[in-house]
């Protein structure tokens, strides 16, 4: 399903503030003075799990030939850079939900291709450059194990948008995909402070085909883990 990065924001807006209005009603029944908003802001290293088009079908002529060639060499660039921030609603101190913005950097991938046969290149060499970011809605599960220390997990959805750039000669193709996916998480929160905490999480996304509709030939998946570092402020 293609969408646009405004789109998805919008949706997963709607999303947040339609979920918002049914943990408000769920916290008006709670005791616990643990509920209220706060914000998040991380940088994470980020290993995207990116397979290219794992063939080519190229022709020459005349006479004309076709051949379907798999790659003789495979490099891959993926470990990236990245950051999210977060706005979050605390139900109380055992459940959460968060609206978040993520940017996963940038991998890429070379497929290196040695025919050996005339009248083809000697060499042709494919490069996809991947470029991934997107907002996510989530729910946080969180077990309490001391006053200042607690573990929680995360499921949600993820509004990904991917560029993807594809080099091959002197040919230049790009595409944009917008798919919806699940973001799976687990980590711990440390309160250091009045209002403040610290959070070290690992996040892993499902998943994803890479620019569909680029060639004829498949054209890769990808998957994204991080693990990040980051500042809470409760308002």
């Amino acid at each position: 399903m293609k969408r646009g990065l405004s789109g998805c924001a919008t949706t997963a807006v709607l999303m947040f503030v339609s979920l918002g209005g049914e943990i408000t009603v769920a916290a008006e029944t709670s005791e616990n003075d643990e509920r209220g908003f706060y914000m998040g802001i991380s940088a994470s290293r980020v290993e995207h799990e990116a397979q290219g088009e794992g063939q080519i079908l190229v022709g020459a002529g005349p006479p004309f030939i076709l051949l379907r060639l798999q790659p003789d060499q495979v490099e891959l660039d993926d470990t990236q850079a990245g950051w999210n921030i977060a706005l979050g609603y605390r139900v109380n101190e055992y459940f959460a939900a968060e609206l978040a913005y993520y940017d996963f950097g940038e991998a890429a991938v070379v497929e290196r291709y040695f025919p050996g046969v005339f009248p083809f290149p000697t060499e042709i060499t494919v490069r996809s450059n991947i470029d991934a970011y997107g907002p996510g809605l989530s729910l946080l599960g969180t077990l309490p194990l001391t006053p200042s220390l607690d573990l929680f997990a995360r499921g949600g959805v993820l509004f990904l948008d991917q560029e993807i750039e594809r080099l091959s000669g002197t040919s230049r193709i790009t595409h944009r995909t917008g798919d919806e996916i699940w973001i799976a998480g687990a980590g711990a929160q440390w309160s250091f402070a009045p209002r403040w905490a610290v959070r070290l999480e690992y996040q892993l996304t499902d998943d994803v085909e890479l620019g569909r509709g680029l060639s004829p030939a498949p054209t890769g998946t990808s998957k994204i883990e991080q693990v990040s570092l980051g500042v809470l402020l409760d308002f």
